[in-house]
């Protein structure tokens, strides 16, 4: 067995499971941003009670929250996973 066979071997499976891992991170970064986008938009009237946010702010960032969950589903379902999208996931989630 040459060494690329060998590399090959062992490089494969480890990356194949990485790409499970980040498939999986990114639907449930999804289920998480959508709740939380659902949230807003039907508890607006009491999170504006509570906190004394406008409505219509709560509202709109629902709306956005909900439309980006949806964007990231769909990132993480496709069968061939694009970086660019998976960067920017990673990257508006910790901001």
């Amino acid at each position: 067995m040459n060494d690329r066979m060998f590399d090959t071997a062992l490089v494969r499976p480890a990356r194949e499971g990485a790409e499970r891992f980040l498939r999986l991170a990114l639907k449930l970064d999804a289920v998480a941003t959508g709740a939380v986008g659902a949230l807003a938009l039907v508890a607006a009237p009491m999170l504006d009670d509570l906190f004394g946010t406008p409505i219509t702010l709560l509202r709109s960032v629902g709306l956005v929250l909900v439309a980006y969950a949806a964007a990231i589903w769909f990132s993480g379902t496709r069968r061939t996973l694009d970086r660019a999208a998976a960067w920017a996931a990673v990257t508006l989630t910790a901001v």
